[in-house]
């Protein structure tokens, strides 16, 4: 399972942006479920790929200028392979986001993970493209 989320969500037209919109590093609003656009793993793995480094560094300039804020970091696969493999996958890429954040200097008190495997996708197809959209780690900002 690659995951690599599509930018802007040019993929297909049954996705708007602005129903999940893509984390940029600005300002973030509470209680909103945005995209991590770049977070890309190895194929069935959860570690971490270099591409995933700017996304998560721009995670970890908000929280140091905001450290009231907490995070809440959810993974998702696409619907191929079995669905307890898909949650234990996806709770693992989580995870390993939050891991680097941790490394960053980010207590872990204020990171919370989980898992949903490919119970919610963005798209209900199964087009690789579709399957693309569908793969990725999520992030919401709480006080």
């Amino acid at each position: 399972d690659d995951v690599k989320v599509l930018p802007g969500f040019t993929g297909p037209q049954n996705v708007l942006k602005d129903e999940v919109p893509v984390f940029t590093g600005g300002d973030a609003e509470f209680n909103t479920t945005y995209v991590l656009e770049n977070i890309q793993f190895e194929l069935n793995s959860s570690e971490l790929m270099p591409e995933s480094f700017f996304d998560l560094d721009n995670v970890v300039a908000y929280l140091k200028e905001r450290p009231d804020v907490s995070v809440e970091l959810s993974g998702h696969t696409d619907d191929q392979g079995e669905t307890a493999y898909n949650e234990t996958l996806s709770l693992s890429r989580a995870k390993r986001a939050a891991a680097y954040l941790i490394s960053r200097g980010i207590h872990q008190g204020r990171i919370s993970t989980s898992g949903y495997g490919e119970s919610r996708p963005l798209i209900h197809d199964v087009t690789e493209q579709a399957r693309e959209v569908n793969r990725r780690v999520e992030i919401r900002f709480h006080r």
